[in-house]
Formats: structure tokens, C-alpha cells, sequence
């Protein structure tokens, strides 16, 4: 039991003080110093700086990325990149962005596609319904694909589009076309200098496109080749060349491996055409507008009027007998008919919007053109027996 300290008298009033209760004591705990380390003595102000700077720094990446160019987006097909087959049910598309697709006719669905890294020169179904694939230089090795290639190549591809095999070409192919009656592929290509025109012939027998061994043809001109095109009894095969002032149509007999007749057409010719049982060679030359049918020694030249809608032919197709043909390169599809030797009709294409046609082709039974556009991914759908524009086929 605490003892109370003795109590003082009252030196002032004599009397005694009541007793006052002692404060408690206070305990006393002692003040931990707190390392502040690197951000001093203010560290609030310190971190709001560094996520100041922060916010900057993202600011002026996202103001960066925006207004860096940005990869232009490839549209459209050009003049070769269309082909049907056999039996109309599916178009083989080649674009400028280097995809191939496959496109069902009667959905307009893209049943398949790949992508091969540089724009598709021109397109033809194979045997066995594989793709053949004329692309450009820059595309990609099947193997490598960090690789790309310095010529343009041959691409030979499944009916699924999902595997791809590749043949080295002669220097500066142009072209190609698919024979069945030769069971053979054909490669017009103009050599280092582009001057000296050959026909590069890949057989499917016995081993197949793949691994044949291919046969050169060289062609004795001096001038740079633009297309070729065979006939479906796979007799003839027509090719032009970029000249207006000597031979720039050549008839070539491909089983006999021969020249026929090589002969002088109006203009600069590009795009051709042969009728089935070869009777017939249609010619088309963008820069004069004239669309030119050779039967025998005989030629007849339709004209279409100089920067109308339906000019410059760039494509042309031909029905069977020869008597008509198509051509693309315009807002319109003219129809030249040579039996009254002019431009019977003309189908307008996209009617609410203006792009022009790039390539076409003409299905089996006559009745239907697919026509593609230079600028835009899309197939244009064309009733020949009434001319007249039916739809479009979207590509995604």
C-alpha cells in the first residue's frame, strides 16, 4: 500500500490543504524516424512529377503513332487476275495485295484464300482443280517466307488453296494459261531485257507441274511481249507484243511446236483472246480503243469512241463462234459485234458508284461476265443476254 506524502502546513492561511490526487503518468513511446531514401523530403510532390512525366510520355507516343503514315490499303485486281472453272461453279481471284481466293459462284462466299506477298499477275485453274498462280516479284518463299523473290514466279496451289509449291521462271514472266487438250502449263516470259519473248511450257505428265521438266520455246522477236491466250481444242496459242510498227500478233501451232503466221494489228495490242476451236483471234489495244478480230488471212476492227465510258479496253473475252466479244479496262462493258462491225451494247457497272473494270470472264455457257475492278475488291456480275448489271460479289 502507497504511503501519502506528509503534508505541509499552510504558511499563508495556517489551515491544513486537502489532500490532491497525483496526475497519472504519462508512458512515452518512442518516434521511429522513417528512410524517406531517394525521393527527399517532400516524396507526394516526387512521385507526382514522376507520373506527370508519365502521362506525358504515353501522350506523345499515342500523338506519334497517330500521325505516322499508315500502310496504304491495296484494292482491286490487274488485267490477267480472273479465270473460271470448267464447270462455272467457282471464280480463281488474284488481287494486288497478293491474296488469291477462291469464290463460290452460286453464294458469293470466299470458300478459300492465301496469301503470297506480292500482286498476282494472272490466274488459270489447273488440273486436278489446283491454282495456278502467275506473282509478281517480292513473293514469298513457301519455304522461307523471310525470303522474297527478286522474279516474278509460278505458284502451283491445292484446290483448297492451303498448300503451294513453287517454279523458278524465266526472267520477266508476263503471263500464263492452262491447256487441257496439252495437259501442260504455259509461261510467257521476255527475258533479262524483257526483248526476247519465249513460251515456258510445264507439262502435268507424268509427274505433274510441279516437278516437270519445263520445255523453252524461244520466240524469234525483238519486241516485249504483253499476253498470251490458247484455244480450248488447245491448237493455237495467240500472243501480242508492245509494238505498233511490226508483227505484234503471233500465232503460234503448239503441238507442231511452230509459228503459223505472225501479223501486224491496228494499234498496240494487249489483251487476247482465242475461240474454241480456234477459228478466231480477238485483240484489244487500250491507247487506239480497237477491238480487232482475226479469222484467217482476214482482220475486222471495231472502235470504241476515245474517253467514253466504255473506253479503254484493257481485257477482252470471246464467245465460242467468235462473233462477239467483250472488254474491260472502262466504267462500261462494251459489246462489239462483228458481224454488224460496231459496239452493239454497253452494260454499266456499279450503278451508284464509278470504278473501273479491270479484267473478265466469260462463263461456260455464254450467259454470265464476271468483271473485276482496278480499285476495288468486288466482282461485278453482268447478264450477257440482256447486258445488264445483276449484283455485286463482295470480297472481305
Amino acid at each position: 500500500m502507497d504511503e501519502k506524502p506528509p503534508r505541509l502546513p499552510d504558511v499563508w492561511g495556517g489551515e491544513d490543504q486537502p489532500d490532491v490526487a497525483a496526475p497519472p503518468r504519462q508512458k512515452t513511446v518512442p518516434v521511429k524516424t522513417l528512410d524517406l531514401g531517394p525521393l527527399g523530403e517532400f516524396p507526394q510532390k516526387t512521385l507526382l512529377l514522376i507520373a506527370g512525366a508519365v502521362v506525358l510520355l504515353l501522350l506523345g507516343l499515342v500523338v506519334l503513332f497517330a500521325t505516322r503514315p499508315q500502310k496504304p490499303v491495296i484494292l482491286g485486281t490487274l488485267d490477267r487476275a480472273i479465270a473460271i472453272a470448267p464447270d462455272g461453279s467457282h471464280l480463281l481471284l488474284g488481287m494486288k495485295d497478293g491474296s488469291v481466293r477462291l469464290v463460290d459462284v452460286t453464294s458469293s462466299k470466299t470458300v478459300a484464300a492465301a496469301q503470297l506477298g506480292a500482286p498476282i499477275l494472272a490466274v488459270t485453274f489447273g488440273p486436278r482443280d489446283s491454282a495456278i498462280v502467275l506473282v509478281d516479284a517480292g513473293a514469298q518463299d513457301p519455304v522461307n517466307e523471310k525470303v522474297a523473290e527478286s522474279q516474278p514466279t509460278l505458284q502451283i496451289l491445292t484446290d483448297d488453296l492451303s498448300s503451294r509449291v513453287r517454279r523458278q521462271l524465266q526472267p520477266n514472266a508476263h503471263d500464263v494459261v492452262w491447256s487441257e487438250a496439252l495437259q501442260s502449263a504455259i509461261v510467257l516470259a521476255g527475258g533479262l531485257n524483257d526483248l526476247h519473248a519465249s513460251l515456258e511450257i510445264f507439262s502435268d505428265r507424268p509427274m505433274g507441274i510441279a516437278t516437270s521438266t519445263p520445255e523453252l520455246i524461244e520466240l524469234p522477236t525483238y519486241t516485249s511481249p504483253r499476253h498470251l491466250a490458247i484455244s480450248g481444242d488447245g491448237s493455237r496459242v495467240a500472243v501480242t507484243f508492245a509494238t505498233s510498227r511490226r508483227a505484234n500478233l503471233l500465232i503460234f501451232d503448239a503441238p507442231a511446236r511452230h509459228i503459223v503466221s505472225s501479223l501486224l494489228v491496228p494499234g498496240t495490242p494487249e489483251a487476247v483472246a482465242v475461240n474454241s476451236d480456234a477459228t478466231a483471234v480477238v485483240v484489244c489495244s487500250p491507247a487506239s480503243g480497237e477491238v480487232t478480230r482475226v479469222t484467217g488471212s482476214k482482220s475486222q476492227t471495231v472502235k470504241v469512241v476515245p474517253n467514253s465510258s466504255a473506253w479503254p479496253p484493257r481485257a477482252v473475252a470471246t464467245i465460242a463462234t467468235g462473233n462477239r466479244a467483250y472488254a474491260a479496262g472502262s466504267l462500261d462493258v462494251p459489246e462489239a459485234d462483228f458481224e454488224n462491225g460496231r459496239i452493239a451494247r454497253e452494260a454499266g457497272l456499279l450503278p451508284t458508284e464509278h470504278h473501273a473494270s479491270s479484267s473478265l470472264v466469260l462463263s461456260p455457257d455464254e450467259k454470265t461476265l464476271y468483271v473485276t475492278f482496278e480499285d476495288r475488291n468486288g466482282v461485278g456480275v453482268v447478264d450477257v443476254p440482256s447486258m445488264q448489271w445483276l449484283r455485286e460479289i463482295e470480297l472481305h
